[in-house]
């Protein structure tokens, strides 16, 4: 089995904004899916539009999403195809929920941060002193965060690990359809093998602790199935100080070994309850 080095990868220069306008199907794209409903006819809709801006992808474009400024890549990656075709089907109802914890000097974590829209949102609304930690294994992500930032003038701390139980050497599965969907996880399915990536794990108490934050407004978890042994290895360890004042995982309870509800509202989070991901503030 072949292993790629994250090693080997490395960060360029950011050309400037608008150095990669979209093209005239891709303009078409964006009006068509902007229009969309939000029920299943527009679903299926968007569907069929991203299908064909991904197959039609040779080069990132630049778009204003949700008030950010983004260079996306599309033919490897649904959340950034989803957010130029549909930004309002993308995660609604979790965005406002974090949007109502946003204030000046707002201290986020960011578990899996993809491409940067969750951690560019909370660092643009936290201002000069806002904190913004965005924890993400893939390297090809990684850059394409760090670039996100460089457009925005925001400043993210990018660690280049994934998060995990423990420290040390991890292998990423990953999907060349869709890196987002990459995991650490054996047991949770990936459609369109990669070669496998041999990555630094790291408790995100370890991480935090390196950044010197003295409390965590927000943290979001979205890490393919890891959640639950990431969040409660932090949990077991992290002075009560850090337990985030609010909590927003994504729903992989098919392949937790942890009852993540349970545990949390054992240590007094309350769950909210709407939105597709578990949203929970500390009572």
């Amino acid at each position: 089995m072949r292993y790629d080095l994250a090693a080997d990868f490395s960060d360029q220069g950011v050309p400037p904004f608008r150095s990669y306008p979209p093209s005239r199907l891709q303009r078409i794209a964006i009006t068509l899916g902007h229009r969309l409903p939000q029920n299943y006819a527009g679903q299926r809709a968007a569907g069929w539009i991203r299908r064909i801006v991904q197959a039609t992808a040779n080069a990132p474009v630049d778009v204003e999403v949700l008030g950010i400024r983004m260079r996306l890549r599309l033919n490897d990656n649904s959340c950034e195809r989803r957010l130029m075709v549909t930004p309002h089907f993308f995660e609604p109802a979790s965005l406002h929920a974090l949007g109502q914890q946003f204030r000046p000097g707002f201290r986020f974590v960011d578990v899996g941060a993809n491409v940067g829209t969750y951690s560019l949102l909370a660092a643009r609304a936290g201002g000069n002193n806002a904190k913004v930690l965005a924890i993400e294994p893939n390297p090809g992500l990684t850059k394409r965060l760090r670039e996100n930032a460089a457009l925005n003038g925001l400043d993210i701390i990018v660690e280049q690990v994934a998060a995990s139980d423990r420290n040390g050497k991890v292998t990423l599965r990953r999907d060349s359809n869709n890196l987002g969907a990459s995991t650490l996880v054996a047991n949770v399915n990936v459609r369109s093998q990669a070669p496998p990536l041999e990555v630094i794990g790291a408790k995100i108490l370890d991480v935090v602790g390196k950044h010197g934050f003295d409390r965590i407004d927000a943290m979001k978890l979205d890490i393919e199935g890891g959640e639950d042994k990431a969040l409660m290895a932090f949990l077991k360890e992290a002075p009560k100080n850090l337990w985030p004042a609010f909590l927003l995982i994504e729903h992989n309870r098919d392949v937790w070994q942890w009852d993540l509800e349970a545990e949390l509202v054992e240590r007094g989070w309350r769950r909210l309850d709407n939105g597709e991901n578990l949203m929970f503030e500390r009572s």
